[in-house]
C-alpha cells in the first residue's frame, strides 16, 4: 500500500505543479496579497506579531516568513543581493520568488494531507478505502486549486487530520499522550483558522468511548484537551494574550453579513450550494458514496470511524451551511473526510459485490471516477497558468502609449515596466499612486484601514464622490461582473463600475476559455475626458 500512496502523492504533486506560476509576476488572486505582505513584514519589523490575524493564519504567516527567510538566505549566497534593502526592492519589482516559495511549501503540505487521508483510512480499519480517498483527494479540482494558492485551508486541513489520527489511537490506547498529543495538533488548526474548532469533537468523543465504562474520567479528558488546546494557541498566538482585545476585533471584521458573489441563503439552500460543488469540483460522482458510505458506517456500527469521521465532519458541515456566505474553498477542510466516506462506500459496495475480487473492484471503480476528475484539474491548473488578467496586461503593454495615466484594481506588477502614470482604488480616499503602493511605499496599516468595512480593495469600493481621482486615460478592471450582477444589493457599487464602462470605449475584452485561460471577464477600457455627470 505504501508504494500504491506513493505514487499518489506523486501524481497529486504533478497536477498541483501545473500553473502554480499562475499570473506571475502579478498578484491577481483577492487574498494572497495579504498573506505575502504580513509574512514579508514580520522580517522587516523581526516581531513575532502580525498585523493580521483575522483567520487567525498565525501558522500560516510563520510558514511563508520561514520560506521568504530562505528566499532571502539563498539569494544571498547566489550573490542576487546583500542587503535586506536590496531583497525587498527586487521582491517590489517582482515578488515571483517569494510568492513560488510560498506556494510550493503549501503544496508539499497539501501532499501531506492525501498522505494522513491513506493512513487514517488504515487506522480505521480498511487501508483500501485511505487508498480510494487519497485517490480522490489527489484529482480533484477543487483540492488541486486551493493547494496552489496562499491560504490557510490547506494548513488547517492538515493539522486536523494529524489531530484525527491522534484521536483514533485514543480508542486503542486509552492514553492520555495521545489526548495531548491531539489536542496539541488540534490547537495548531485553531491557530491557523477558526472553524478547525469543530473538529475537537473527534478526541473528545472517542476518548469517552475509550472511557464509555469509567464516566469519571469523561472530565478530566475533556479539561485536559482544552488545555492542550489553549496552550498551543497561546504558543502559536501571541496576540491571543498580548492584544486579546485586538483579536477579538479581527474576528469580529471577519464576520459578513454578504459578500459579493458569495452571499448564501438559509441553512437548507447553503446545503444545497455545497453539495453541487462537492459534485462539481470536489469530488465528482464520488460525492454519491458519501452517504453511501456514512449509512455503511452506522449499519455495521464501527464506532471508531463514526466518532472520529462521521460524526465531527458532520458537525463542520452544519457549521458551514449555518454562515451567511458560502465558498468552495471552505469545502477543502471536510474535503479529506467526505473522501475517507466515500471510500469507506466505495469499499462496503465492492465487499458485497464480491469478497474474493475486492480489491480489483475498488480500483477499477476508483480509476474511473478519478480519471474525469485528473482530466479535469490539469485543463484546470493549465488556464490557471494563463489567467485572464494578466492577458488585459500584457494587451495593456503593447497597446497603450507611453506617458498615458492608467487604473488598475489588481498588483499588476509587469505595469510597472511601462512609463505610465498608476492610479489605484484605496477604499474611501478615491484613488492614489499605484507605483509607490506597487513599490511597497504605502504602509499596511494604512491599507488595513482603507479595506475596513470593504470587501475589496477596488474601483467598486471607492468613495464615488471621489471617483475623479481614478479617472485616467485606461483603466483595466477585473471585479465589475460580480457587483453588476448584485446590482440591486450594492448599487453605489454597480454605478460605479457601470460609469467607467460607459464612460469610455471597451478596447479588450479578456474572458476564461475552458483548458486555455481561467479569471474573471477583465477589460481594458478607453476612458473619456470625463467622469459621467452622475458620480461627480
Amino acid at each position: 500500500m505504501r508504494a500504491v500512496v506513493l505514487a499518489l502523492v506523486v501524481l497529486a504533486a504533478v497536477l498541483r505543479a501545473n500553473g502554480i506560476g499562475q499570473g506571475l509576476p502579478g498578484l491577481y488572486d483577492p487574498d494572497e496579497p495579504l498573506f505575502l505582505i504580513n509574512a514579508l513584514e514580520l522580517l522587516a519589523k523581526q516581531t513575532l506579531m502580525p498585523g493580521w490575524f483575522g483567520h487567525p493564519g498565525i501558522t500560516t504567516l510563520y510558514l511563508l516568513g520561514a520560506s521568504d527567510l530562505l528566499v532571502f538566505l539563498g539569494g544571498r549566497i547566489a550573490g542576487l543581493w546583500s542587503t535586506t534593502g536590496e531583497f525587498a526592492a527586487r521582491l517590489y519589482e517582482d515578488p515571483s520568488l517569494v510568492v513560488l516559495a510560498g506556494r510550493a511549501a503549501i503544496a508539499v503540505l497539501a501532499l501531506g494531507v492525501i498522505a494522513a487521508t491513506a493512513r487514517l483510512g488504515a487506522r480505521l480499519g480498511d487501508a483500501r478505502a485511505g487508498v480510494a480517498a487519497a485517490l480522490l483527494l489527489a484529482v480533484s479540482p477543487l483540492h488541486t486549486e486551493i493547494s496552489a494558492l496562499v491560504r490557510t485551508d490547506i494548513m488547517v486541513s492538515l493539522f486536523c487530520m494529524l489531530a484525527m489520527l491522534a484521536a483514533v489511537r485514543i480508542v486503542h490506547e486509552r492514553r492520555q499522550r495521545d489526548l495531548i498529543v491531539a489536542g496539541l495538533w488540534m490547537g495548531t488548526a485553531v491557530s491557523t483558522k477558526w472553524p478547525g474548532a469543530i473538529l475537537a469533537l473527534a478526541p473528545l468523543l472517542t476518548w469517552c468511548w475509550a472511557w464509555r465504562h469509567d464516566r469519571s474520567r469523561w472530565l478530566s479528558g475533556a479539561a485536559m484537551l482544552a488545555a492542550a488546546i489553549l496552550l498551543a494557541m497561546a504558543v502559536l498566538m501571541p496576540p491571543l494574550w498580548l492584544q486579546p482585545q485586538d483579536v477579538w476585533e479581527a474576528l469580529r471584521n471577519e464576520v459578513q453579513p454578504a459578500h459579493v458573489g458569495a452571499t448564501g441563503g438559509d441553512w437548507l439552500f447553503n446545503l444545497g450550494w455545497y453539495v453541487r460543488a462537492l459534485w462539481d469540483r470536489g469530488l465528482g460522482w464520488a460525492a454519491l458514496l458519501v452517504p453511501v458510505g456514512a449509512v455503511l458506517l452506522i449499519r455495521h456500527r464501527q464506532m471508531p470511524a463514526i466518532l472520529t469521521l462521521l460524526l465531527p465532519v458532520m458537525a463542520l458541515v452544519a457549521l458551514l451551511c449555518s454562515q451567511a456566505n458560502v465558498w468552495q474553498r471552505w469545502l477543502v477542510l471536510p474535503l479529506p473526510m467526505l473522501a475517507l466516506l466515500a471510500g469507506f462506500g466505495l469499499s462496503g459496495l465492492a465487499r458485497q459485490l464480491s469478497a474474493s475480487r475486492h480489491g480489483l473492484i475498488m480500483a477499477s471503480v476508483g480509476v474511473t471516477l478519478a480519471v474525469p476528475m485528473g482530466l479535469a484539474s490539469w485543463s484546470e491548473g493549465t488556464a490557471r497558468a494563463n489567467p485572464t488578467q494578466a492577458r488585459a496586461v500584457a494587451y495593456m503593454l503593447s497597446h497603450v502609449p507611453a506617458g498615458s495615466r492608467i487604473t488598475v484594481e489588481m498588483l499588476a506588477f509587469p505595469l510597472l515596466k511601462g512609463n505610465w502614470t498608476i492610479r489605484y482604488p484605496f477604499g474611501p480616499v478615491g484613488c492614489v499612486d499605484g507605483r509607490q503602493l506597487l513599490a511597497g511605499k504605502v504602509n499596511h496599516d494604512d491599507a488595513a484601514g482603507a479595506q475596513r468595512g470593504k470587501q475589496k480593495l477596488v474601483l467598486g469600493t471607492i468613495n464615488p464622490a471621489r471617483v475623479e481621482s481614478c479617472w485616467t486615460d485606461y483603466a483595466i478592471i477585473h471585479d465589475a461582473d460580480r457587483w453588476l450582477a448584485e446590482a440591486e444589493r450594492y448599487p453605489q457599487e454597480a454605478a460605479v463600475y457601470r460609469a467607467f464602462i460607459d464612460g469610455g470605449t471597451v478596447i479588450g475584452d479578456f474572458r476564461s476559455i475552458p483548458g486555455v485561460s481561467a479569471g474573471p471577464r477583465t477589460l481594458v477600457i478607453r476612458l473619456g475626458p470625463q467622469p459621467p455627470s452622475t458620480l461627480r
